[in-house]
């Protein structure tokens, strides 16, 4: 699958809506909804979310603004083991250890067990956090070495 370009116009949009729509969360924090008028070239957008959901879309003018492709996928996705493991870069052979072990919740469809995308999110997100920690530990071990 060949990955799509953003290009220089689009990355100028997205920062200018980035800059914008910070300005709104920041200044709405207390409203549900935030409403945002965005005007490029000759080209108007008018739109109110929640709170929430303004933040996701954020999220991604900013990697496009940083000239990262963005793709949106529904949280209930069910993915197999070949997807999970292109998509995160592991063996599908670890990818079926850890729906072996219950580390990856799967239900099965048809002949094959399948995860839902919220599933490998979290999975994603502990597995960083429990690295973030790791390399924490680390640096307070080396800086107790380098005082002795």
């Amino acid at each position: 699958m060949q990955e799509r370009k953003i290009s220089s116009r689009d990355q100028a949009y997205a920062s200018a809506a980035v800059a914008l729509i910070k300005k709104k969360l920041t200044s709405n924090i207390h409203r549900k909804t935030i409403e945002v008028k965005l005007t490029f070239d000759d080209v108007t957008i008018d739109f109110k979310a929640p709170g929430k959901t303004m933040e996701v879309i954020l999220q991604s003018l900013e990697l496009m603004a940083e000239g990262k492709p963005v793709e949106v996928k529904s949280s209930e996705d069910w993915l197999t083991a070949e997807d999970i493991a292109s998509e995160i870069g592991i063996s599908r052979y670890h990818v079926v250890k850890l729906i072996e072990q219950g580390i990856l919740p799967s239900e099965l469809h048809g002949k094959r067990n399948k995860v839902k995308r919220v599933d490998l999110n979290a999975y994603i997100l502990k597995e960083a956090n429990v690295t973030r920690q790791t390399l924490q530990i680390l640096e307070e071990q080396i800086s107790l070495l380098k005082r002795d």
